[in-house]
Parts: C-alpha cells; sequence; structure tokens
C-alpha cells in the first residue's frame, strides 16, 4: 500500500492518494490478523496525514497480538512509538488490575500480596 501522504503535499495526486489509501482501508475486514497488522504498518507516514494515521492506528490495534511490543529504537517513526506507548500504558493498566498471586502480564512473575492490611 505504501506510506501516507504527508499533509505538507497539498498536491491533487497526494489528495487522490489518500483518497485510494481511505477507501482501501475502509475496506478492510476487522479485526485485521497478525499478518496484516504487520504489513500495515508500513503504511505510516512522517505525520498525521490529515488524520488518517489515526484509523490506520486503531485497525493495527485491532490485530490479536501487539504489532509493536518493544519499545523502538530512537528515531523511529512516530506512529511506531504511538503503538509501543500505548500498547506499554495497556501492560501497566493489566498489570495494576491483578489478582494477588497472579502472574504479572508484564514479567510473568506472581503480583505480590499488598503492604496494606485489609479493612
Amino acid at each position: 500500500m505504501g506510506p501516507l501522504p504527508p499533509e505538507s503535499d497539498t498536491s491533487v495526486a497526494a489528495g487522490e492518494t489518500l483518497d485510494r489509501m481511505c477507501a482501501a482501508l475502509d475496506a478492510i475486514d476487522r479485526p485485521v490478523t497478525a499478518e496484516e497488522a504487520q504489513l500495515l504498518i508500513g503504511s505510516f507516514g512522517a505525520d498525521g496525514s490529515f488524520g488518517v494515521a489515526w484509523s490506520l492506528l486503531h485497525l493495527i490495534e485491532t490485530a490479536p497480538m501487539p504489532v509493536v511490543a518493544a519499545e523502538p529504537p530512537a528515531g523511529a517513526n512516530e506512529w511506531l512509538a504511538r503503538l509501543w506507548l500505548r500498547y506499554d500504558n495497556w501492560l501497566s493498566d493489566q498489570a495494576a488490575a491483578t489478582p494477588e498471586g497472579e502472574p504479572c502480564p508484564r514479567c510473568g512473575a506472581p503480583r505480590p500480596a499488598s503492604d496494606t492490611p485489609p479493612e
């Protein structure tokens, strides 16, 4: 599919490319497979592409497994970094909600008993 055109490109050709890409993204069945998500990740451009990058991100997030499961290197595409941050935040929320003694989704270690006595 190729990368989304940048917002700085206001040419007719870029507008037509964006229209075609939007139609193609809308035609994709949800949830996407892990393989589809991996292919779609190459469609992020340098910016938000008039909001279409958010639609792409949400589509990728329908995959059964995270596409970006490790922190990207410095200077990586901002959308890859955003996918990582959203996944990392989700892991933190899941870890905080893990009952005592259950394995932490982040590290697999059992969650320790609370230091706070029950009321």
